[in-house]
């Protein structure tokens, strides 16, 4: 998963052989890919509409925050 610190992107998918975009996101945005947690293939693409700059947030790092029960 990535959180968007800066610039812009969008979330396009391709369906019946036309791309369709999902989203537009911005900066304190989060997106990522449900592979996170499971083992999917990925469904969707992230194009840059302008410079972005990203944060990783890693599967290890998900994956502990979901097994806390704090």
């Amino acid at each position: 998963a990535y959180l968007i610190q800066s610039g812009r992107v969008k979330v396009v998918a391709e369906r019946d052989g036309k791309s369709l975009k999902l989203a537009e996101l911005g900066p304190g945005q989060i997106f990522g890919e449900m592979a996170l947690v499971g083992d999917e293939v990925r469904s969707a693409t992230v194009e840059a509409l302008e410079n972005a700059m990203l944060i990783v947030i890693t599967r290890p790092v998900v994956i502990e925050k979901l097994a806390r029960t704090d």
